[in-house]
């Protein structure tokens, strides 16, 4: 996911600001994104605080077996990615892609799906710009 966002801000000058949270320790984050994006921001969460405070859940055994979810571990791994070993936080804890304005959340993907149930990053853009000029300045 991080190197298909990094794709879509490379490809539109543009695209509003990105932020990652993870919940590893800075160091484990600094290692994962040197070879991801040495160039995105990143916050380190390994008390979870802004995962529980965003209603990130713990998926269930069902969230990792569902259809999308295992062809998102096969499109992963036609591009190269594959499933590496833990680095830190909880690896059920099922990730989302927020849209935060000020200090409101004006849209999410709610990987209803399972954890391969990435949004459209175009799309992402789309509502960021949205909700920036429908907010006054």
């Amino acid at each position: 996911m991080v190197k298909d966002l990094r794709r879509a801000v490379a490809r539109d000058a543009s695209y509003p600001r990105v932020v990652f949270f993870h919940q590893g320790t800075v160091g484990i984050g600094d290692m994962v994104f040197e070879d991801l994006w040495p160039k995105a921001r990143a916050v380190a969460d390994p008390e979870r605080a802004f995962y529980c405070a965003f209603g990130r859940r713990r998926g269930s055994a069902r969230d990792f077996l569902k259809l999308r979810t295992l062809v998102g571990l096969g499109r992963a791994m036609l591009k190269g990615n594959g499933v590496g070993r833990p680095r830190g936080g909880d690896v059920r804890t099922l990730p989302g892609v927020l849209v935060v304005l000020g200090n409101r959340v004006v849209w999410e993907h709610p990987f209803s799906g399972g954890p391969g149930d990435h949004p459209s990053f175009e799309a992402v853009a789309d509502h960021a710009r949205q909700a920036m000029s429908e907010t006054p300045a």
